[in-house]
């Protein structure tokens, strides 16, 4: 059945109605601040919408964010690096202690169904505050638990708290930036989102060589999320806004300090349902979501966490490596996420904003795919050269070779993860948490799962063997969907199979909305791949309201 328009998305399809409704406080106003009013969405008159807020605001809000997500990932992947001591200390096996690891990556992936409606009504600055807040408090409770159990309950809070990052950034760069912005903004938070995990073992490497304790490792942690705290209390000001309401009623705007720092009470009056707790997995039910979510979780996987996790076991092994020689290896990862997401972000906006004048300013999610490609090529490519370089490396002193491959893997996923993200929010810009939360469910539950086969497939058929099989994977559950979603993403969204209602389909210039019933949905993704060229279609603003 489709799923029904919330007040949300009312509102932000009033936003993109033609700038002929505006009054002439209203334009002058956007002129002057933004020095033109084709803007999408449109942004109210009120200073304090954060459509309105000066660049270096947004940019500094957003990099405070993303330094959450890392912290995050951060705080899930880096104990790998005392894995061995844990497993001494608290006497259990090693497969035992690192269920640490694998506790968080499910948590992290199910609690933000929790935080999402509390932050729609809430607002996102109390769910940070709360969030840094908690990472502090419970990495102090890891670091002084005294048995396996407790130990395991305190990174389980702290998955809890520090989760919200993942899946409410998708939200804050709609709340804060325009659309032409989307892939280069959203790429900073997907970044992010893929140095946590190797940074985490790299940094925490050196702590565990240095100090012979995991629980330093810990303590690390809790004094990073501590020093978020006042970096958020300051910098990160509240991005929900009712900005149908400010338009509507013309009500005079309010103190920017009252609404964005010192407010904490309800901010949308919408009551609670309890289908918002499972709405990412309805949404899952859109292929343009589903997919793309396959291949985030495959590729996330594959490039990033088995990597990870048989760089500690192969590299000892393979070069008589300690924590902190290790831990020097997945700089590879974190040079080819750096370099990738300086094509992944970029490119992709360039590619739809350049097809977009083309085509008589319609911006069509599928445009941007094309710049994934490079993406899976690159992981495919750097999953066969880490595989089998490593495997055919002889057993003595180090050799950088199968980190090359570790590098282009990197690079590729973080294309890949930006530019498949992105594409899922342009399917549904006005439900971007809930798309990035159903994409994150995805993602963290196979990182969940991935731990329990990874080791044991490198143990049974060898690291060559397997970085075919992944490679494999990776071609089969990655590269393919997104090809179908290319050719047929239109038809995906168009509603014949009872996914979806929103329009899709912006004319930027003069912010009308085509509603998917008045285009051949099939045209617009053919068009994609240049094999048709779409024509005009005069919709009126009745319509683009139903």
């Amino acid at each position: 059945m489709p799923i029904p328009a919330s007040p949300n998305e009312s509102e932000s399809r009033s936003e993109v109605r033609g700038h002929s409704h505006l009054s002439p406080e209203h334009r002058d106003f956007l002129l002057k601040r933004h020095r033109t009013v084709e803007l999408d969405p449109l942004p109210s008159l009120d200073p304090s919408d954060p459509l309105n807020w000066p660049s270096w605001k947004k940019n500094i809000n957003l990099a405070i964010l993303a330094c959450q997500t890392w912290l995050t990932l951060f705080n899930a992947a880096g104990p790998v690096a005392g894995i061995l001591i844990i497993s001494k200390d608290l006497n259990v096996s090693i497969t035992k202690s690192t269920y640490i690891l694998g506790i968080q990556a499910l948590f992290l992936g199910v609690s933000p169904l929790f935080w999402n409606p509390i932050a729609e009504r809430f607002g996102r600055r109390p769910i940070w505050l709360l969030s840094a807040l908690g990472g502090t408090v419970f990495n102090i409770g890891c670091a002084l638990a005294k048995s396996y159990g407790v130990l395991m309950t305190m990174r389980l809070f702290a998955a809890v708290f520090l989760s919200p990052t993942l899946s409410m950034g998708g939200g804050v760069v709609m709340e804060t930036f325009f659309a032409r912005q989307r892939g280069r903004k959203l790429g900073v938070w997907t970044l992010a989102y893929t140095l946590g995990a190797p940074f985490g073992p790299f940094v925490l490497g050196f702590v565990v060589q240095n100090t012979n304790s995991w629980q330093w490792m810990f303590w690390t942690c809790a004094i990073m999320s501590g020093a978020s705290l006042p970096a958020i209390a300051v910098f990160c000001p509240e991005t929900l806004y009712n900005r149908a309401e400010s338009v509507a009623s013309h009500v005079e705007p309010k103190s920017a300090i009252r609404t964005q720092y010192l407010s904490l009470g309800r901010i949308n009056p919408k009551p609670f349902d309890l289908r918002e707790i499972y709405e990412p997995y309805v949404m899952l039910q859109n292929l343009c979501i589903l997919l793309p979510a396959i291949g985030c979780a495959m590729v996330f996987c594959t490039a990033t966490i088995a990597m990870s996790i048989g760089i500690p076991q192969a590299y000892g092994q393979k070069f008589h490596l300690g924590p902190q020689a290790t831990g020097l290896n997945y700089l590879a990862i974190v040079i080819g996420a750096l370099l990738g997401e300086q094509i992944g972000g970029p490119f992709g906006d360039f590619l739809v904003n350049l097809r977009a004048k083309r085509s008589g300013g319609r911006r069509v999610p599928e445009y941007r795919i094309w710049s994934s490609y490079l993406g899976f090529l690159s992981v495919i490519a750097g999953l066969l050269q880490w595989g089998i370089t490593l495997q055919n490396s002889p057993v003595g002193p180090w050799t950088v070779i199968p980190d090359i491959g570790l590098g282009i893997a990197s690079f590729g996923g973080q294309i890949i993860s930006t530019v498949l993200m992105t594409y899922a929010i342009d399917c549904y810009p006005h439900k971007a948490s809930v798309v990035a939360n159903a994409i994150n469910q995805v993602r963290q539950i196979w990182a969940f799962i991935g731990p329990f086969w990874f080791t044991p497939m490198y143990e049974s058929i060898g690291y060559a063997y397997a970085g075919v099989l992944m490679a494999g994977l990776v071609l089969i559950f990655g590269l393919c969907p997104m090809l179908l979603c290319h050719l047929f993403g239109g038809k995906f969204r168009s509603g014949s199979e009872g996914f979806s209602e929103y329009p899709v389909v912006y004319d930027v210039e003069d912010h009308t909305i085509e509603t998917q019933s008045k285009i051949n949905p099939l045209t617009l993704s053919t068009e994609a791949f240049g094999i048709s060229e779409h024509k005009e279609v005069a919709v009126s603003d009745s319509s683009a309201r139903e």
